[in-house]
């Protein structure tokens, strides 16, 4: 409330807190929670969907309603996330087949049930173990030596970079200091929608690195700040 109020007092010309604001900051927060569609389930999008237009309002208040229910419905999605991603990187995957990606999926509908949260693991998964893939296939095959050998080593570890990226990811997301980061991400969300060029910090002692690297679920990128 503190942040909002200040913003409200200072800023030369502030953006009204309305329905269009709120919606804006629930659906940017939500997709940015999970820019895949891939953890959350459609019923869980629904119980979100009160606080979509009365977002602003919320925050004038101080209330945190909104937030509470996105993280605990989050933190368990991951534990679920996590099983699903972890039979989808076990199994074999097949790159012979011909088949399309879509690399935007923030305006896909979220997954109706864990069989549709499955296909798109599936989708998710090969995608970013074929990004490597090829990233590591474009010097390999400057080089004179046995192709189906390099392909197939470069498979494997291919799939062992993205498991382990992703291992990684579960783990962070909801450990630690999961919860701080989570809020602080929502409070940023919040007041770039008022002022891009306005952001919270939160009155945490972290160290450099940790304020100015973000990591992204994604594909294994890394963004400075």
């Amino acid at each position: 409330k503190t942040a909002i109020s200040r913003i409200d007092k200072l800023h030369f010309n502030p953006r009204p807190l309305d329905s269009v604001y709120s919606e804006r900051l629930w659906n940017n927060y939500i997709n940015q929670l999970d820019p895949e569609h891939a953890i959350f389930l459609q019923k869980d999008i629904i119980s979100f969907s009160p606080f979509k237009y009365i977002l602003g309002h919320e925050l004038n208040e101080g209330s945190s309603s909104f937030f509470n229910l996105v993280y605990r419905c989050y933190c368990e999605r991951i534990g679920d996330a996590k099983q699903t991603f972890d039979a989808v990187i076990s199994a074999p995957i097949d790159f012979s087949k011909k088949g399309s990606f879509i690399l935007n999926r923030k305006n896909l509908p979220f997954p109706a049930n864990d069989i549709k949260r499955k296909a798109t693991w599936e989708q998710v998964v090969k995608l970013a173990v074929l990004k490597h893939y090829m990233e590591g296939d474009s010097i390999l095959s400057e080089q004179d030596q046995n192709a189906d050998q390099l392909n197939a080593d470069l498979k494997r570890s291919s799939i062992d970079f993205v498991k382990k990226w992703y291992t990684d990811y579960f783990r962070n997301a909801i450990q630690g200091n999961a919860l701080n980061d989570k809020f602080a991400l929502y409070l940023n969300t919040a007041m770039a929608e008022i002022d891009p060029h306005t952001a919270y910090v939160a009155p945490l002692d972290k160290s450099f690195e940790a304020l100015i690297t973000k990591r992204f679920f994604g594909i294994g990128v890394e963004l400075g700040q």
